[in-house]
């Protein structure tokens, strides 16, 4: 089982963690939204908020759809979801990108 180590508070996680890449590292995805919280002073605004839910739920579908293939007995089933998976990863990394400009751009706050 792959393991990393968070560029924030240097903690381990692992597979069916909470967790994500950024462009400075892995990074638990409690980490990730306290820097965020901590560069806004508390007052994240409402756009950010909103494209940061929807990430979160998609790292959510990412956790499920790994934990599903490791209970599945069927192995088309197993493929079926293990793409799907593979989907959901492609887009939670392009909506990570996305979410850094947004911050970056608009707000002028640079996330590591």
């Amino acid at each position: 089982m792959a393991e990393w180590k968070c560029m924030v508070c240097g903690g381990n996680f692992v597979d069916g963690q909470l967790f994500t890449f950024i462009k400075g590292g892995p990074i638990h995805w409690s980490c990730l939204v306290k820097v965020i919280n901590d560069k806004f002073n508390g007052k994240v605004p409402s756009d950010v908020l909103a494209v940061l839910t929807i990430n979160r739920h998609i790292h959510e579908g990412i956790v499920l759809a790994k934990e599903s293939e490791q209970v599945a007995s069927d192995d088309s089933v197993k493929q079926v979801i293990s793409s799907r998976r593979k989907l959901l990863e492609g887009e939670a990394a392009k909506l990570n990108v996305d979410m850094l400009k947004l911050i970056e751009s608009k707000y002028g706050v640079n996330i590591p």
